[in-house]
């Protein structure tokens, strides 16, 4: 009788341990692509049983949230707008499951265009930089090779004049070109496209060194007031006031000097007289004319 009760008992036990052990539950495992755009929704597939806690983690947002083992789980837009490597985990309590994705940029929606310098001599080669950096609608190095065209737009419309550079192929996000300087003075726009997309910079252009430099003297009293033509550049243009000439008399007192700024296009000073003199004129490297004061020119 004995035998027969452990025989029962052990047979008990035994199903018991079964139905425990087909009730347990399967720990969870997740399945979803390896490689998915920003911004892109992503749905992340699950398999076993039970509730499980599910967790996201990457470069610019991080969440938990529960589920049940076995449903769809949706990744909103928004949690994965950061380009860079995410990892996915399903724990159910005692075992996780874990797996990586990684989010590539998408493709351009914005330029940064910078163009160095703001003012620029005319008639220089290669003087105007300009580099523009193309992002994605959510600000991530679109990394993905594209075409920009640089322009440079100078004048009013119908005459105005455009000179285009050949389409530069960004490099990591990245496309840069040199420009040269035009031959007029002035505003000069500086345009970076994109298919649809495009910014635009202002450069202004102003006149190189001045040309041919020439003075005149009118002696007054004991002074000598002394008066350029207006000072220009070897294309025409004026030369911007501001810019420094220099007056140099020299005499029986010895030599003086007086640097006068252009204003309206021509610099005036005057200094003082003491006899014959010889006086001459310089802006920069430019020598102009030299004026002799109390004998022949």
């Amino acid at each position: 009788m004995r035998s027969l009760f452990c025989t029962f008992l052990s047979i008990f036990l035994l199903c018991s341990a079964f139905v425990a052990m087909s009730q347990a539950e399967t720990p969870p495992a997740l399945h979803l692509p390896a490689i998915v755009s920003a911004g892109e929704a992503v749905a992340v597939s699950s398999s076993g049983t039970g509730s499980a806690m599910f967790y996201l983690i990457g470069p610019g947002h991080v969440a938990k949230r529960q589920f049940q083992a076995g449903d769809t789980i949706q990744i909103s837009p928004d949690a994965v707008a950061t380009a860079g490597n995410y990892q996915v985990m399903a724990c159910n309590g005692q075992e996780c499951a874990t797996t990586n994705f990684y989010v590539t940029p998408n493709r351009g929606a914005e330029l940064v265009f910078l163009v160095h310098p703001s003012r620029v001599p005319v008639g220089r080669v290669d003087a105007i930089s300009a580099v523009t950096v193309v992002m994605d609608r959510f600000h991530n190095l679109a990394l993905q090779p594209e075409s920009v065209t640089f322009r440079a737009i100078a004048g009013a419309i119908p005459k105005e004049t455009v000179v285009s550079s050949p389409p530069r192929m960004t490099r990591n996000g990245v496309a840069w070109t040199r420009l040269n300087s035009g031959a007029k003075d002035g505003a000069v726009v500086i345009d970076a496209a994109l298919g649809q997309l495009s910014e635009r910079r202002v450069v202004q252009q102003v006149a190189a060194e001045p040309c041919k430099l020439h003075a005149s003297a009118e002696h007054k009293g004991d002074r000598v007031v002394l008066q350029t033509e207006p000072v220009r550049d070897c294309r025409g243009n004026s030369v911007p006031d501001g810019t420094i000439v220099t007056f140099t008399k020299l005499d029986k007192l010895g030599r003086s000097t007086v640097d006068a700024p252009i204003k309206k296009g021509v610099a005036r000073t005057d200094m003082g007289f003491a006899g014959p003199a010889t006086i001459s004129v310089a802006s920069g490297v430019v020598a102009g004319n030299e004026i002799y004061m109390g004998g022949s020119r």
